[in-house]
Parts: C-alpha cells; structure tokens; sequence
C-alpha cells in the first residue's frame, strides 16, 4: 500500500495594480484532508464559498487555512470567491477562482 503525506497548498494573493493576482497556483485540486491556504503580506482578505458548499473556511485578515473534506464531492471544480481590500485604490477586488477535489486512489 502506498503511503501518501500530507501536503499544504499555499495561494499566494498579492493587490497590485488594482487587481488580485494568484500567481500560477489559483485552480488547487487536493486530496481530502490536506490544507490549503491563502495569504497575503500586502492586503486585508477573506475566502467565501457559497451556501451549502461542504467547506469551511477560517479568515484571520491576512491569513486563511482549511481542510479539502472528505464530503466534497472528487472531480467537481467548486467556485469560491476572494474579496482583497486594495489599500492603494481603496476598493474591494474580487476574484472567483475554483478548487477540486481529487478522487481516491484505488
């Protein structure tokens, strides 16, 4: 049986130019179980999903963590949103980027 460890998915968000820029890594597919975080040194954010998705999310400003759970269903890309205050053009930035859920092995 193979062992797997766990892995942790940083996004990072950076505000410039009044848009939210998520390098490479916006689109996360994660294994249930493994943490995915977002943050951001430069900007105020939060991470939304919408009603009667199964994730729960913990926003702490600049800092937002949670786990891919066991009941999101594999291979569906799930839409969330990311809201950034821009302190240069003082508006929220939003960004709806998406996250999927692979499927077991075996």
């Amino acid at each position: 049986m193979e062992m797997r460890t766990q892995k942790e998915f940083r996004i990072n968000i950076d505000v410039s130019d009044g848009e939210i820029k998520l390098e490479r890594n916006h689109a996360v597919a994660a294994y249930a179980d493994e943490v995915i975080t977002w943050s951001s040194e430069g900007c105020v954010f939060a991470v939304q999903f919408p009603p009667g998705a199964p994730f729960t999310v913990e926003n702490n400003g600049n800092l937002s963590t949670m786990i891919m759970p066991k009941d999101a269903i594999p291979c569906l890309p799930y839409k969330y949103t990311i809201a950034a205050f821009d302190n240069k053009h003082d508006k929220v930035l939003i960004v709806d980027p998406v996250l999927v859920r692979i499927p077991p092995k075996g």
